[in-house]
């Protein structure tokens, strides 16, 4: 992660909350507080790493993964939404 604007006039690093999640296309939706990683956003720093767990149970095929970055950090996680982010992709698996 790299926000080259997330830094105060005095250098000092600002933070930003991230949090994932997985959608398997033709299944029920989560609700929106369901099926994060992790459950209550990440709180980190520019250049923090942040680690991403594949479900053990995502079907082989066409998936999405939802991304969702706060730069506002917030205790109502309805404030805390600044981006929202869905990536078709493809999961394939080998037997």
């Amino acid at each position: 992660m790299n926000d080259p604007d997330s830094t105060t006039a005095l250098g000092v690093k600002a933070p930003f909350l991230v949090r994932v999640r997985f959608l398997v296309p033709g299944e029920p939706l989560p609700n929106r507080r369901d099926g994060w990683q992790p459950e209550i956003p990440f709180r980190m720093q520019t250049g923090d790493n942040f680690l991403i767990s594949m479900p053990v149970d995502l079907p082989p095929g066409r998936n999405i993964f939802q991304f969702e970055l706060s730069d506002a950090p917030s205790i109502d996680p309805e404030d805390q939404r600044v981006v929202l982010l869905e990536v078709p992709f493809f999961w394939q698996t080998v037997p």
